[in-house]
């Protein structure tokens, strides 16, 4: 199967953890980073959500968003060590749609975050990285990856860089979900729990992994992109998910074609029926492109909503879990889709480098002679 590019190195932020790693082994434990935050609903209630512990609760807006993807983006950057210094990188910055408005002075919330983490890429790299920002939601990596990617292969780039920060700790966003009835409470759970959040991942082909002297554990197969017509803001039917099933098929096609199937899947639903309703259709639907024992994963249920960094996050849990050898498959499949419709469909594996990383440290059913991938015993659902 035709491998896009791979990813060589994360770095993240979340309410479960300060790092990649401690977010993912967080995460396998099956905690829930929920707490009651500073902010008021129309109630005067304090509103529950998966925030980051250690940020100051009353930081708001892009300065949240600032202080929440630095150190993912300082994690990820410092695996290339002193490389950086004569790599050819070029940043992607993936935020939610509403941080496109622009305020009196006429920049917007993106721009301030895009400026300051090109600012700090420069720092550790050097003067000509450049940055791209995409401001299309959760579903926008699977808009420009494989375009991206082809910088690699052309030989325009070295390293791409793929992040995104999400926060939905300010009232602005919180008054707008509750009034748009998207709020999670006691008394309405069609809702979402806010999050908050960055994720980076280092994206380079696998030669150059070798002689970087990474380990590149996630190999991004392809790509599946759809628009759906069913929104929070009209009443089209979400188990319709005709967008969803047409990108999945998209990105299923490759797989298929090489006599392989996937047996673990991530989505970025939370607690919305609509969100399910799409899940469960895409599951009943692409059931050609899996094979038994199914695993079926939410990380908005334990993270809280992830928005613009569902896919990249989703990534860095794939990539701890095949780094440290408790993958429940070596192929997934993982989907986002944004409020505006858009709906992308990722197909990545575990590389061969990391099969063999793994070596003696794996279980036996997990080295690269081994009969196959076991059965995941964490507190994740299964699908069958």
């Amino acid at each position: 199967m035709n491998t896009l590019c791979v990813v060589a190195g994360v770095g993240a932020q979340t309410s479960l953890g300060a790092t990649a790693p401690e977010t993912a082994f967080v995460y396998r434990t099956g905690h829930i980073g929920m707490r009651e935050s500073a902010i008021l609903d129309s109630i005067d209630a304090r509103v529950t959500l998966c925030t980051v512990p250690t940020l100051e609760p009353w930081l708001a807006g892009d300065a949240r968003l600032i202080q929440l993807a630095l150190p993912a983006l300082e994690e990820a950057m410092a695996q290339l060590g002193e490389h950086a210094k004569t790599l050819r990188i070029k940043l992607y910055l993936c935020v939610d749609e509403w941080l496109a408005a622009t305020d009196a002075s006429g920049l917007s919330a993106a721009q301030r975050v895009a400026s300051s983490l090109l600012f700090r890429a420069r720092k550790l790299a050097h003067e000509n990285v450049t940055i791209e920002t995409r401001i299309e939601g959760p579903a926008a990596p699977g808009l420009f990856l494989e375009q991206a990617a082809n910088l690699i292969t052309m030989g325009q780039a070295d390293v791409l860089i793929l992040g995104a920060v999400h926060s939905d700790y300010d009232p602005v966003v919180i008054r707008n979900l509750e009034q748009q009835g998207r709020l999670f409470s006691s008394d309405h759970l069609d809702g979402m729990i806010g999050g908050e959040g960055a994720a980076f991942l280092l994206l380079t082909s696998e030669r150059l992994a070798r002689t970087l002297g990474l380990t590149a554990h996630v190999a991004l197969h392809s790509v599946g992109v759809a628009h759906e017509r069913a929104t929070p803001d009209n009443d089209e039917s979400a188990y319709e998910a005709a967008g969803l099933t047409v990108a999945a098929r998209k990105a299923m096609e490759p797989m298929l074609a090489s006599k392989l199937k996937c047996g673990w899947l991530l989505g970025d639903a939370t607690y919305e029926m609509r969100e399910i309703y799409e899940w469960q259709s895409l599951t009943i639907r692409s059931q050609r492109a899996f094979e038994l024992p199914q695993q079926g994963d939410f990380p908005a249920h334990r993270v809280g909503h992830m928005g613009a960094m569902a896919l990249p996050l989703m990534l860095v849990l794939v990539f701890e879990a095949y780094r440290r050898g408790y993958a429940p498959h070596e192929r997934v499949m993982l989907y986002a889709g944004s409020d505006a419709g858009a709906r992308s469909v990722l197909i990545v594996g575990q590389t061969s480098d990391s099969k063999r990383a793994l070596g003696e440290d794996a279980p036996k059913s997990m080295r690269p002679a081994g009969q196959g991938y076991p059965q995941s015993s964490g507190p994740a659902g299964r699908v069958r």
